[in-house]
């Protein structure tokens, strides 16, 4: 045992080899029993670990705990050997260096997992975030990526002696030229995150900004589209939501719409009066379904319905004409147009019956 081999003796060598065999068994052994102890965690106490992201935490941690162990085991067993100054150099740079990428790895792993599942991991998965999030989660994770890999290359070249402050200098300028040439793709990227983070709205919202109005049917990284009221697509870049006001129309009880009705002065007092009292009273029955859509399909009838109760009043007496204010309130969720449609069509259904003339 006291023989010299690559000076060091069979004992010493044996001591390096069990260490390093000690690192490899136990980072198996301990890492799958940390994962059987969370797991064991999670069913008992499901109300605290609940989540998807505390369920794959488990798988997460096995990899980077095993290879950390594994790394202990190679750095005590080649520190008990002695070699050439030269060797020791070296031998120190390496391992400094897997120890950088180790750590790194296990950062950009963890980040990556916690930005799908924060994302829900598809649309249909998170319905209660805006579908935005999951169209910038390959970006936000791309760019992790690249500057995990980033930040271990430049501290593995200073480990191994080279002079990284020309490098870091030409890193700053070319990301400077970098971000002016994209400031309106970040520009968009930062107004999506503020929608998101300010909850301003979401998907199928009816949103009023920079002088449009319509419903919120997309929304990606750089910019937004909306169907306005006269069924347009208009697409929006993101950084017209942190520079203008937004006023989320869907977020109101009801859209209350005013309109004034005109009538002739011949119908008199008493038809007059009947105006007021049938706009006070007035309901809009259920449209039928239409009959094709504009793709080909069959029709689907449009959802109308008044919230509340309706107002009116005469307000204007002339020579020719009365003025009747009439106001009244579309339910929540009832199409617009369809639902000012039927009211309007009502509307003059009952002041034919009644023979108002208008």
């Amino acid at each position: 045992m006291d023989t010299l081999f690559l000076y060091n003796t069979l004992s010493v060598w044996l001591a390096a080899l069990l260490f390093i065999a000690g690192g490899i068994v136990s980072g198996f052994v301990l890492s799958a029993t940390f994962v059987r102890l969370l797991q064991n965690v999670q069913k008992s106490k499901p109300a605290i670990s609940g989540g998807t992201v505390h369920n794959k935490l488990p798988h997460l941690l096995q990899k980077t705990i095993c290879l950390f162990f594994v790394y202990a085991g190679f750095r005590l067993g080649l520190g008990k050997l002695i070699f050439s100054d030269i060797w020791e150099l070296w031998e120190e740079r390496a391992l400094t260096s897997i120890f950088i990428v180790l750590i790194c790895w296990s950062i950009a792993k963890l980040a990556n997992e916690l930005i799908t599942q924060t994302g829900g991991g598809q649309k249909s998965a998170a319905p209660g975030l805006t579908a935005a999030l999951f169209e910038i989660q390959p970006h936000i994770k791309k760019l992790t990526s690249f500057v995990m890999v980033l930040i271990p290359m430049v501290l593995v070249l200073k480990t191994f002696g080279f002079d990284i402050s020309a490098l870091l200098a030409g890193l700053g300028i070319g990301g400077a030229a970098l971000a002016f040439a994209s400031k309106d793709l970040l520009a968009g990227f930062f107004g999506a995150v503020s929608v998101l983070i300010d909850k301003s709205f979401k998907l199928n919202d009816r949103i009023k900004v920079a002088g449009l109005d319509g419903y919120v049917v997309e929304m990606r990284f750089h910019a937004s589209r909306i169907r306005t009221l006269e069924n347009r697509i208009v697409t929006i870049p993101n950084n017209v939501f942190q520079n203008n006001p937004i006023e989320n129309v869907s977020s109101e009880p009801h859209t209350k719409i005013v309109q004034t009705i005109s009538i002739r002065t011949e119908n008199g007092l008493e038809k007059a009066r009947r105006a007021v009292e049938l706009l006070q009273t007035l309901t809009i029955p259920p449209l039928g379904p239409t009959p094709k859509n504009v793709d080909g399909s069959d029709g689907t009838p449009p959802v109308t319905e008044l919230s509340g109760t309706s107002a009116a009043a005469l307000n204007y007496i002339g020579i020719h004409v009365f003025k009747i204010n009439f106001v009244y309130f579309i339910a929540k969720n009832a199409d617009y147009w369809a639902t000012i449609n039927a009211v309007n069509i009502e509307i003059l259904t009952r002041f034919e019956q009644a023979a108002i003339k208008m």
